[in-house]
């Protein structure tokens, strides 16, 4: 796993580089039950070359590849699929500001792919491609999720498409503790809401912005 000191820290002119050897070749595989790629307080590193998957151990934050109250980073070449199925994210940045996320793709299961939130400002997507597959948790559905109580997001020459080829048939709608979600006010008489038909609950789209944006 990639997970950094708290408070480690490159310079503008030195950063901090975790590089594969040999490009694409560096499977970082979280077997469902550990964060796998975790920036937190930790500004300018560079991420390069590697593929991550399978992340787990936590289901509000386990997210693939997440940078977290982290600034100046770059994560070039990076292939990353399957977060844990709830209110995660393939690549999120969140409360982190002038990222570059270049060269990336990610698909497979997460509630969005790409996305930036509470003052994930100054984020730049170059050159990325996402596909939104699957999730049974609650909460909008996107590939990108280019607005969320963010701003000055950049998008370049970016592919996105949607798949839903990981949705089961049938599922009972989870909420973000991973139980079974019920409105709240309806506790007393409501019970969870089953989806059939492999339906997906509120698919916003490929490129999307959420209800709260600066």
């Amino acid at each position: 796993m990639i997970r950094p000191p708290q408070g480690l820290q490159g310079a503008p002119t030195q950063p901090i580089t975790v590089e594969a050897l040999h490009d694409g070749r560096v499977e970082i595989d979280g077997e469902n039950r550990r964060k796998t790629v975790l920036l937190y307080h930790n500004d300018y590193f560079v991420l390069e070359g590697f593929n991550v998957h399978s992340a787990g151990g936590g289901r509000d934050n386990a997210t693939a590849v997440e940078l977290s109250r982290s600034h100046h980073n770059i994560v070039r070449r990076v292939c990353a699929w399957d977060a844990q199925d709830a209110n995660t994210e393939i690549f999120g940045t969140h409360n982190a500001e002038h990222n570059l996320f270049e060269d990336c793709a990610g698909w497979g299961i997460a509630r969005k792919v790409f996305q930036n939130s509470q003052g994930g400002n100054y984020t730049t997507y170059r050159r990325c491609w996402g596909r939104w597959e699957g999730c049974h948790a609650v909460g909008p559905k996107m590939t990108y999720s280019c607005f969320y109580n963010s701003c000055h997001i950049v998008l370049e020459n970016c592919i996105g498409t949607w798949d839903a080829g990981k949705m089961r048939e049938t599922y009972v709608l989870l909420g973000y503790d991973g139980q079974p979600f019920v409105k709240p006010g309806s506790e007393r008489y409501g019970s969870p809401l089953t989806l059939t038909n492999h339906a997906v609950d509120q698919p916003y789209g490929v490129f999307s912005a959420d209800n709260r944006c600066l």
